[in-house]
C-alpha cells in the first residue's frame, strides 16, 4: 500500500485496507505495528453497519462475503490476501490472491491514465 500512497495522489487512487472477523483492538495493534498508514475498514462478518452508508448490492451482508463470492468459484477458501481495485463507475478492474506490486500500480496506471483522457 505504501508504494500505492508514493506513486498516486489522493486524487487519483484511495487505497483502504479491510479486516475480517477481528476486534478493534487486534486491528489496531496490527497498524500500530507495521506502521500502516491507510484506512482500515472493519468488518466484523454482523451484518451491516449502522454507520455504513451503503453496502455493495446483493444477497451478502459483509464486504468481504461480497469479493469472495463474486470473485472466487464456488467452495473457495477464504480470500486473504485478496488486492481488489474498482474503478470509478464502481466495477471491478482488478482481483489477486498473489500479491504483486508490480501489477497492482500497473493496472492503477492504467486507470488513471483512462480516467485522464475523458
Amino acid at each position: 500500500m505504501s508504494a500505492i500512497r508514493d506513486e498516486f495522489g489522493p486524487d487519483e487512487v484511495t487505497a483502504v485496507a479491510i479486516n475480517w472477523k477481528q476486534q478493534r483492538e487486534i486491528v489496531q495493534k496490527f497498524i500500530t505495528d507495521t506502521g500502516l498508514r491507510a484506512p482500515v475498514l472493519i468488518d466484523l462478518g454482523q451484518g451491516l453497519d449502522p454507520v455504513c452508508f451503503q453496502l455493495p448490492s446483493g444477497p451478502e451482508p459483509t464486504v468481504t462475503e461480497h469479493f469472495r463470492n463474486r470473485v472466487f468459484t464456488p467452495g473457495f477458501n477464504a480470500p486473504f490476501p485478496l488486492q481488489v481495485i474498482v474503478d470509478t463507475e464502481g466495477r471491478l478492474a482488478f482481483a489477486s490472491r498473489r500479491h504483486s506490486t508490480e501489477e497492482v500500480t500497473t493496472v492503477l496506471r492504467e486507470l488513471v491514465r483512462a480516467q485522464a483522457s475523458e
